[in-house]
């Protein structure tokens, strides 16, 4: 019955804050920011601040699928993000040069997260198929393993939380200083929101761990 309502509650908090995200995201979708830069010119006047000279702006598909890609130092922007002038997309693209600041100041949970990363990959791959064979088997020992190993999952989400707060952070600083208080709140509302998902996704996976924790426990 608990290991049920442990599943439940992840799937309610997912559609709220999913619904919750993309009501935000969409509205401040459709307010052009004053300043008349698209996302790109924002990502590349930040960079220039931050002296990231090697780092280059690149257009990809899907919708705010933005993210920094440290080994290959690029900052890689939604087509929407890249080619919009929207508060959405300025606050987006200034997030993911806030991620370069990181990198070249060595931050130290930007370091841990990329340190994390491949146990998680390798914890989040093995998991679930260790967890549904033990149950399929009854063998929960099974179970306790895919657990240990969802644990590195559970960890990446983690330092994930202190990393994303922090780009949010820096890339509501730089856009302060370029406009006005009022743009500034709804900038403000973007990033929350952005946040929003890490801490829901973060909380999820702490409630999977404890229901598989639970089902372990069973035997």
């Amino acid at each position: 019955m608990i290991s049920l309502l442990l599943l439940l509650s992840c799937f309610l908090i997912g559609i709220a804050v999913n619904a919750y995200v993309t009501k935000v995201f969409r509205e401040y979708s459709s307010i052009r920011s004053s300043l008349g830069l698209k996302g790109r010119d924002i990502a590349d006047s930040f960079l220039k601040e931050i002296n990231a000279k090697d780092v280059k702006i690149n257009a990809i598909g899907g919708w705010l699928t933005d993210h920094y890609n440290p080994k290959n130092k690029t900052v890689n922007l939604s087509y929407f993000t890249y080619f919009s002038d929207s508060i959405t997309a300025i606050s987006a693209a200034a997030h993911e040069v806030g991620h370069v600041e990181q990198d070249k100041e060595g931050n130290f949970f930007f370091r841990t997260r990329s340190f994390i990363f491949p146990f998680a990959s390798f914890g989040s791959k093995l998991a679930f198929p260790l967890i549904f064979l033990g149950f399929i088997l009854g063998y929960f020992r099974l179970i306790e393993i895919g657990a240990y190993l969802y644990s590195f999952v559970v960890l990446f989400h983690l330092v994930t939380l202190p990393v994303e707060f922090d780009a949010s952070r820096r890339a509501e600083r730089f856009l302060g200083r370029l406009v006005s208080k009022n743009e500034l709140k709804m900038i403000r509302k973007v990033l929350n929101a952005a946040a929003l998902t890490y801490v829901a996704t973060t909380v999820i996976a702490l409630l999977q761990l404890l229901r598989f924790l639970l089902l372990a426990r069973r035997k």
